[in-house]
């Protein structure tokens, strides 16, 4: 079951309120210390799918703009700036990654490219459709009639493409960037004349 995610988001937005409320009575070193527990919420809920990844991510922001609007505040203290430093360094030990979440993920999607799921599978591209074109009819009719080896091919297929992508993510960032939208395209392209790519 996914963590209640939308609660966090809301303790999240408490908690930086209160900093923000303690940087108004003067307690910076406190109303820090809200935002940085922020920042650890977002470091415990983003793990292991990626909604929570996002979610840690939206966590660790409202964190950091809490502490970036305390400190254009603050009148200048090295000692309370040092010991912010050194909170956010122990806080980047337990670095929040995508590929862990993205890991996880995989199974979901590798457990549900399965022959006996066929009908859930055509169901939601009709819901998704839109009568836009976006699920031709040769792409549900490979599905429809779909053997278990057929299913197998684009099992095979798809991890490939995922570990492309998962590859990706190790590459500095503007090649990454590239690097997955080119990864992103190739199915689509490949639909129409390979069946494993289905």
């Amino acid at each position: 079951l996914a963590p209640p995610l939308g609660v966090f988001r809301k303790l999240g937005r408490l908690v930086i309120a209160d900093g923000k409320i303690l940087a108004e009575e003067g307690d910076y070193e406190a109303a820090l210390s809200r935002c940085l527990s922020a920042r650890k919420m977002g470091r415990h809920v983003g793990e292991p799918l990626i909604i929570d990844y996002l979610v840690g991510i939206s966590l660790g922001d409202l964190a950091n703009k809490g502490m970036q609007s305390v400190l254009a505040d603050m009148p200048p203290d090295v000692q309370t700036l040092r010991w912010l430093k050194n909170q956010l360094a122990e806080i980047e030990t337990r670095p929040l990654l995508v590929k862990g979440a993205l890991s996880e993920e995989a199974k979901f999607y590798l457990a549900a490219m399965q022959k006996e799921k066929s009908e859930e599978i055509l169901k939601m591209f009709s819901d998704n459709d839109g009568g836009d074109g976006s699920a031709p009819n040769q792409l549900l009719e490979r599905i429809r009639n779909g053997d278990e080896q057929f299913f197998e091919r684009n099992r095979a297929y798809w991890q490939d493409i995922y570990g492309q992508a998962m590859a990706a993510l190790d590459l500095p960032y503007p090649q990454a960037y590239l690097r997955l939208k080119e990864i992103g395209e190739k199915p689509a392209k490949d639909a129409n004349s390979n069946p494993d790519a289905t």
